[in-house]
């Protein structure tokens, strides 16, 4: 085993974190919330969150063709968001997970997600993902899935948690 990196430690979200994640779910639908998760860079434990703006429905319009689906079955995340998601990985605070939801379905990493996470099969950001299930009045859990050896894995599952989470800031 000599030689071999090591895993990072799966991240930890705080309640208060995971109930910030869950709001912007449920302020997005009936469509796929997104955002980013961050940890100072010797942490796991995650302390600042940043929902984004699905880019979906522009992309969508823009060239149905190519991008088939709406911000209702897919996300997106806009070109800054990635900018920001690349430079944080150099950083004191890296982005250490990718959020979205998924719309009245079940919390799973469906092969879409895994196509845009992971394309050829190759990961293009070294973060963890975390997908909500999110239906219109109520968000019944998520899990977090990591990159293992060509597959996402589900490493930690996330109940529902208070159902007056909709109402908390969601400024930074």
């Amino acid at each position: 085993m000599h030689g071999e990196p090591s895993e990072p430690p799966v991240p930890l979200i705080p309640d208060a974190l995971l109930a910030r994640c869950y709001a912007d779910a449920l302020r997005a639908h009936p469509e796929e919330a997104c955002g980013l998760l961050f940890a100072p860079k010797d942490s796991a434990l995650c302390d600042e969150l940043r929902p984004c703006r699905n880019q979906q429905n522009l992309l969508h319009a823009r060239d149905p063709a190519s991008h088939p689906r709406d911000a209702r079955t897919a996300y997106a995340l806009g070109f800054r968001d990635l900018q920001l998601v690349d430079s944080s990985l150099t950083s004191d605070h890296p982005v250490r997970i990718i959020y979205h939801s998924h719309v009245n379905l079940s919390a799973y990493f469906s092969e879409e997600d895994a196509r845009g996470a992971a394309p050829d099969g190759v990961l293009q950001y070294p973060v963890d993902y975390l997908v909500l299930d999110c239906h219109p009045d109520h968000v019944r859990g998520a899990k977090l899935f990591r990159f293992r050896q060509g597959l996402f894995v589900c490493v930690q599952e996330y109940g529902p948690l208070h159902p007056d989470a909709s109402a908390l800031d969601l400024t930074p």
